[in-house]
Order: structure tokens, then C-alpha cells, then sequence
């Protein structure tokens, strides 16, 4: 039997994937897995990878911390015996037979209690906090872990135990992510690796030697974009980079904590896509709408990501920004 385990290339997807990876094997299950990425930057499959898929006889499918648009986990259910889909990002129920969706935030539970994915499997498979778990929330929410109800007891009382401060946790966040950032699937699949070998101790990723030269690079270009001026657009700031590294959720992260208001940031110097990412109180009508744009879109309740075609931001960006205009000033209300 051949199955394969998709995941998200960002902390949080890598843990998730290295706890699945331990949790299979406890099943003792006798399938051979494979570990698979999509593109970086691509929150969807490509042509080719959902034909390679259809092609390989699968008996099961996993797929954790990466919001599928729905046509194609559909499109995949026709081709392999069963699917698994964990996640926490806001979508539509699959209501497939094949098609097992574990997604409390899909089926109407409080997004705040599902800060990760690493909580909906901690939740799953009734597993303690663990580092991996713990990175996971950190990944995701950065300072803003402490802010949520349930996260942030738990993420503190294990950083006490185990004599962790929160700039260690956030230190482990950008090792990790500095391979996606940097644009190497190897790296991501050597992450994900290294967590599902190792245990609580933090000095395999703390003193990996080829992430913090990563790291390094990334935050270097960080740091420029931080200081490059912004637009400011009524209650709305926008910044538009032209950068060779994935690093647009990041610097709209900072930006938005500098602000306190909505940010809109879009990314132009990557080889084959454009990208805007969007962090605000509430992105769910951006959702939709970049969605019946045709766009492969998603998000949470603050965040909201695409991908376009190259040259494709000049004609989505007005209407998006009416949506978000909109959303906004209606949460004021």
C-alpha cells in the first residue's frame, strides 16, 4: 500500500507533518508514505502535480495545514481510495464519502482554539503540549500567542518548564521557515525530517548551522523592506516589494504590529507569481471574493493570502481593496 502525506512548507506544516509522521508509525499501518510539498507560494496544485497524483495509485492521502481548494481534494477523491484532510484555515466542509475533513474552524468551532494545525492533531490524537505543538502556535501567531485563551497558558507553562524564553521559540520559528523563505523544498523535506527524528531538545534546530545562514539572509532583506516608505491609503497601509524571498507574510506581520491598522503588501520579485497578503481583523469576504475572482486564495480570520499570474496584481488589486475597505469599516461599527 502507497500513500502520501502533503503539508504545509511553513513551522507550523513542518511540525504538523513530523507529528503525523510519528502518529502513522505508532498505527503500524503497512503503507509506504511519501512526504510532498506543493510549489512554494502556491496555497493550490499545479497541473502536473494533480496529474502525477492521479497517476500514482494511491491508497491514501494526507493532507495537513494547507487549505486545498476544494475542486481539486474532489478532483483527487475520483483517483485515491482515501483522503485525510486536517487544517485550521477557514474553507468549505468537504461532504465527500472517501473524504475524511477534520477541520473544527470548517465545521464552526472558535478559530482562537485552533491557533495551528499541531492543535487540531494535538486535539486528534489526544497528544500532551510537546515542542512541536508548541512551535507550531508560535509559528503561526508569533507575539500573539500569549494573547489567545487557550494557546497561550499552554505555550507559556511549557516554555517555564523546560527553561525556554519566548525569543527562543521565536529563534526556532525562523529556522525553520528560513528554508521555504529562502526557496528550498530540500530544506523544507530535510526540516521535516530533522523534527519528526528529534524530541524536546531545541539544540538541533537552535544550532543548525545551514538554517541560521538562512536566517541571516532572510533577515537582511527583512530589515530593508521595513525601512523602504509605505503607502497610506485612508485607514489602509501598503507595501509593495519586489523580493526574491518569501518573506511577505513576515514583513506584513511587523508591519501591522507597528501599525495597528490593516496592511496590504504585494510581492513582484519572485520568478513565477505574484503574490498579495493582507492582515486585518477580518478576511473572510477578501476570501471569498478573491476566490470568484478565480484566484487561489485562503486564509484565517486576520490573514489573507494569493497567488496571481505574473502582471495579474494591476486588475485584482481596486476590487480587493473595495472588499477590504468595506470589511473594514463595517468592523468598526
Amino acid at each position: 500500500m502507497h500513500g502520501v502525506l502533503l503539508h504545509h512548507w511553513d513551522t507550523d506544516g513542518i511540525c504538523s507533518c513530523a507529528i503525523l509522521r510519528k502518529e502513522l508509525q505508532k498505527e503500524g499501518r503497512d503503507i509506504e508514505w511519501t512526504y510532498f510539498v506543493p510549489r512554494i507560494g502556491n496555497y493550490f496544485l499545479t497541473e502536473k502535480e494533480l496529474k502525477d497524483l492521479e497517476d500514482a495509485d494511491l491508497d491514501e492521502m494526507v493532507i495537513v495545514d494547507m487549505a486545498i481548494p476544494s475542486d481539486q481534494v474532489k478532483r483527487l477523491s475520483k483517483f485515491i481510495r482515501h483522503i485525510t484532510h486536517f487544517d485550521h484555515h477557514i474553507q468549505p466542509p468537504h461532504e465527500l464519502p472517501n473524504v475524511e475533513h477534520i477541520n473544527p474552524v470548517a465545521a464552526g468551532k472558535d478559530p482562537a482554539r485552533f491557533p495551528a494545525a499541531t492543535f487540531v492533531l494535538m486535539d486528534h490524537f489526544h497528544r500532551k503540549m510537546d515542542l512541536l505543538t508548541t512551535l507550531g502556535a508560535v509559528g503561526d501567531l508569533e507575539h500573539k500567542v500569549f494573547e489567545n485563551e487557550r494557546a497561550g497558558p499552554m505555550v507559556k507553562n511549557y516554555a517555564d518548564d523546560r527553561g525556554l524564553c519566548y525569543m527562543d521559540l521565536i529563534r526556532m520559528t525562523d529556522l525553520i521557515n528560513s528554508n521555504f523563505k529562502t526557496d528550498d523544498i530540500d530544506g523544507v523535506h530535510g526540516a521535516a525530517d530533522l523534527l519528526t527524528g528529534s524530541g524536546e531538545d531545541p539544540g538541533p534546530i537552535l544550532f543548525n548551522e545551514d538554517w541560521q545562514r538562512k536566517a541571516t539572509k532572510i533577515s537582511a532583506q527583512v530589515d530593508e523592506w521595513l525601512k523602504a516608505p509605505v503607502e497610506e491609503l485612508g485607514d489602509m497601509i501598503v507595501l509593495r516589494l519586489d523580493s526574491s524571498c518569501n518573506i511577505i507574510s513576515t514583513v506584513g506581520r511587523h508591519l501591522f504590529r507597528k501599525y495597528d491598522r490593516m496592511v496590504l503588501l504585494t510581492n513582484t520579485g519572485l520568478k513565477n507569481i505574484d503574490q498579495v497578503y493582507v492582515r486585518g481583523n477580518d478576511m473572510r469576504k477578501a476570501i471569498a471574493y478573491a476566490r470568484d475572482q478565480g484566484l487561489r486564495a485562503g486564509g484565517k480570520m486576520d490573514a489573507f493570502g494569493a497567488v496571481l499570474d505574473k502582471g495579474g496584481l494591476d486588475a485584482f488589486l481596486p476590487g480587493l481593496m473595495e472588499v477590504l475597505r468595506d470589511s473594514e469599516s463595517k468592523g468598526r461599527k
